[in-house]
């Protein structure tokens, strides 16, 4: 009796451990399925969109509006677009973190409050994490509009801090070529710094006007900065024509859908429109549709 229950325990046992060994050769082969079609996705996805890294480009720019500011914003971009717009702010430390407001939401307080470890520790309200203009710059772009929320500060040492900052990380990553400043108030100590360093600039302005953006054009030519970035209601034909024989383009902002619009300045030769629809922007620039 003893030796019947043994022998009918050893088979249970062999039983449960191949049922054991078979599930587990299922699930393994599925991880390792899944991962190996992940990786042909992503790789297909970088193939497609091919972007340039530090490169000059010429051609009509539909850039990434505000690339989600975050870490996680950023390291889907190369997959939604080859140029991409972000604003940057100072903490106490010098750092440039990627925000638009001083207070950040979730729980990460106010960024001239905070420290880099803080804010690194911490996250926004929608669960995502704080990024750094380092973060912005390591992903594989053609170009980074890099706006510096900071230079509209009416202190010359604070314009300057952020500006110097800036310059410090895009020369520690050698993004020399694709990082554009787009800059609010430039202090003569500020020029010096940009011209010492080869940095390309963009003067960003608010008019109310189209003589008001003319007046920003004037000023990036005097300064030798190559562009201009206003509200897509403040640019026409005669603003670009204006702008071209002063050695200057055009960036615009829009955060609706005018496909006809960047369309027909496109044909005119706007050079690039900053959006939440770059990929329809590129569509209604391209030259099928002009």
């Amino acid at each position: 009796m003893l030796k019947l229950r043994t022998s009918h325990n050893f088979k249970l046992l062999i039983f449960l451990s191949a049922l054991f060994l078979f599930w587990t050769v299922l699930v393994l082969g599925r991880l390792f399925y899944d991962a190996v079609l992940s990786k042909k996705s992503e790789k297909g996805a970088k193939a497609a969109l091919s972007c340039e890294v530090n490169k000059r480009f010429e051609g009509f720019r539909a850039v990434n509006f505000r690339s989600g500011n975050s870490l996680e914003g950023y390291n889907s971009l190369e997959f939604k677009s080859c140029f991409a717009e972000s604003d940057f702010l100072i903490n106490p430390e010098g750092v440039l973190i990627a925000a638009h407001d001083d207070k950040l939401g979730g729980t990460c307080g106010k960024v001239s409050k905070s420290s880099l470890r803080k804010l690194r520790r911490c996250t926004l309200k929608n669960g995502k994490h704080v990024a750094t203009l380092g973060d912005f710059l390591g992903r594989p772009l053609t170009e980074w509009f890099i706006d510096l929320k900071a230079t509209q500060s009416s202190d010359d040492e604070k314009v300057f801090q952020a500006v110097k900052s800036a310059v410090k990380e895009i020369n520690r990553l050698k993004r020399e070529d694709g990082a554009v400043l787009m800059l609010y108030r430039t202090p003569s100590k500020v020029r010096r710094l940009i011209r010492d360093n080869r940095i390309r600039v963009g003067l960003k302005g608010y008019p109310s006007s189209k003589e008001g953006t003319k007046n920003i054009v004037r000023k990036a030519a005097k300064n030798k900065f190559e562009l201009v970035c206003v509200k897509i209601n403040y640019v026409d034909k005669e603003i670009i024509d204006f702008s071209a024989r002063l050695g200057v383009w055009h960036l615009v902002w829009d955060l609706g859908k005018h496909e006809d619009l960047w369309s027909k300045l496109s044909k005119v030769g706007l050079g690039g429109v900053i959006t939440r629809y770059p990929s329809l922007a590129q569509k209604a620039a391209s030259p099928q549709n002009n």
